[in-house]
């Protein structure tokens, strides 16, 4: 009988301890950065929401402030950054996630360690609630109309450092036993870079006689963005070119067929044009939003061109992204470019929008 019980005890012993090794080797293996068999969470993130549909985070991303708040109470519960490019390198990046247990919103800022204040969210310490956590846009005031103007690049800093806004959340429910939980963050663009250009076929063109401008009607604003990423209710904003240039335009290499002695006014020799270029950097284009787009003549005290801008791109973008919504199209295509063609004077120009010619008229306000 005693040997009998000494033999049940062996194996019930040796039993035990396989699953103890069954288990710990499992842990092991599952976690064989810690060794233990605690549940680790990570968060990933993903900008594939650009019109060529691919991945390009690692690129364009310039670092991450990831904050945390109770999906119930909406309460802050903390704050992590990253500002090293190189981790971003590696395709397999992951943020830890080190909270307890429980029900989340995650909501990601990514750009603003390099921003220059071009857009200021609120330090940690300032966060009691998700409803206090938003992007603000900066701004000056011009002193003769005390008009709110942006005249910044918002996508690259003064060294040339990009510093783009992008935003992303995420809802976690993080579960308490083991296990390694990794939650995809996928991101938005923020900012966008309109490029304006004016093309005069035949004859001069001063830029200082023109003055370019977004204007955001009273009521309507994108300078302040919510945790959601909508804009919130901000004074009007008035975006002024952050680049302006000009130069003369060779016609006879951009325009085909045109060249010496065909299709040329006779007063010319040569097919020798000018150009002028503004570069206008915005916060997050929304759908129904009315932007305009204003071109001034100070010359002639004369307003050349007012359009706008949402109803431009929306009509005449490419029949391979009519399909989509117009608000993710606005946030997949981040630059748009808009050429204004002259034969001699403003009467009878062309307008062409990324590629698309829509008009062909003298003064425009539509």
């Amino acid at each position: 009988m005693i040997t009998t019980f000494i033999s049940k005890t062996r194996k019930l012993l040796v039993g035990v301890l396989t699953v103890a090794a069954i288990g710990f080797t499992s842990c092991e293996r599952f976690f064989d950065y810690e060794g233990d068999c605690e549940p680790h969470y990570f968060v990933s993130f993903v900008y594939d929401m650009n019109i060529l549909n691919a991945d390009a985070f690692a690129s364009r991303v310039s670092s991450v402030d990831l904050y945390v708040f109770d999906a119930v109470t909406g309460d802050f519960v903390d704050h992590f950054a990253e500002a090293d490019r190189e981790l971003f390198k590696d395709k397999n990046y992951m943020m830890p996630l080190s909270v307890r247990p429980g029900e989340y919103k995650l909501v990601a800022w990514c750009g603003l360690d390099n921003n220059e204040g071009r857009f200021t969210v609120p330090d940690p310490e300032q966060i009691r609630n998700i409803e206090d956590l938003k992007a603000v846009m900066d701004r000056e005031y011009e002193s003769r109309t005390d008009v709110p103007v942006s005249k910044t690049n918002l996508d690259y800093n003064t060294n040339d450092e990009p510093c783009a806004l992008y935003h992303g959340t995420i809802d976690v429910a993080l579960p308490d036993h083991q296990g390694t939980y990794v939650y995809p963050v996928k991101l938005t663009k923020d900012t966008n870079n309109i490029i304006v250009s004016i093309w005069h076929r035949y004859g001069e063109l001063d830029k200082s006689n023109y003055e370019i401008r977004l204007v955001y009607a009273d009521g309507e604003s994108n300078a302040t963005l919510h945790h959601t990423n909508a804009p919130l209710s901000d004074e009007s904003i008035l975006y002024l070119p952050w680049d302006y240039r000009g130069g003369k335009l060779d016609l006879g290499e951009v325009v085909p067929g045109l060249s010496t002695g065909e299709g040329l006014n006779e007063a010319y020799e040569y097919p020798e044009g000018r150009y002028i270029t503004a570069e206008i950097s915005t916060s997050r284009l929304m759908a129904d939003h009315t932007p305009r787009l204003v071109i001034y003549d100070k010359s002639a005290d004369a307003v050349r061109l007012d359009v706008p801008l949402i109803k431009q791109i929306e009509a005449y973008r490419s029949a391979n992204w009519n399909k989509m919504p117009l608000q993710e199209y606005l946030d997949r295509q981040d630059q748009f470019n808009i050429t204004i063609i002259l034969d001699s004077t403003w009467v009878g120009f062309e307008l062409v929008v990324n590629g698309w010619h829509t008009m062909n008229q003298g003064d425009t306000d539509l």
